[in-house]
């Protein structure tokens, strides 16, 4: 990954409590990267504690209302594409997933490879239970059976794109919302022959 510039995003609503600690993970992890928060008007001093982290690779982006997960991630999207990132990574804000994985994604970036962070493939672990559990793994059976896509997770959001690829993507086909836009931009990303790769990760449950 030398030389090549990395955007990782943030999409954050109400994180007042675990954004600190996840920018100085994500710092640690992966101190050359630029970190991108995407705050949805919180209203919880999500603001106040960016403003007082002294590191020139952040950038934050205050939307005016809760506008949810989809448009945030498109946002991210538009983001990496207009400022020339070779890669995207996105990560939830809440500490579900491990920033100690970043680099492992990272490592199997190519322009032509979509990767994503697994619960559900060899080594991969979560810490949901009960109906949580049976929804993620359904869900997850009915879109690899339905749409032929050889992955045992397609819902999560933590995941790689190669920005040479999103820049094929037809923008006009994003209307989808929450999780099905990230299933569907995993179909897109099938459509354009990409090499699909699931990294095992342990998926845990927010403690804050």
């Amino acid at each position: 990954m030398k030389n090549t510039k990395v955007l990782i995003a943030v999409a954050a609503y109400k994180e007042a409590e675990n954004l600190k600690n996840l920018i100085n993970e994500i710092k640690l992890h992966s101190p050359s990267s630029t970190i991108l928060i995407i705050n949805d008007n919180s209203n919880d001093g999500t603001k106040e504690i960016i403003k007082k982290i002294d590191y020139n690779n952040l950038v934050y982006l205050e939307r005016p209302k809760r506008l949810g997960l989809g448009t945030a991630h498109k946002l991210s999207i538009f983001y990496a594409i207009k400022f020339n990132y070779d890669f995207l990574l996105t990560i939830d804000a809440d500490f579900s997933h491990d920033p100690s994985h970043i680099p492992l994604l990272l490592e199997k970036a190519e322009s032509n490879t979509f990767v994503i962070g697994s619960r559900f493939c060899d080594g991969g672990k979560s810490d949901y239970t009960g109906i949580r559990k049976i929804i993620s793994i359904l869900g997850n059976y009915v879109v690899r059976t339905l749409l032929n896509i050889k992955l045992f997770e397609t819902t999560t959001y933590f995941r790689v794109y190669s920005v040479e690829l999103l820049k094929k993507l037809p923008f006009d086909e994003l209307n989808a919302q929450g999780y099905s836009l990230g299933v569907k931009l995993i179909w897109l990303m099938k459509k354009l022959h990409a090499n699909l790769v699931e990294i095992p990760i342990h998926l845990k449950d927010r403690n804050k």
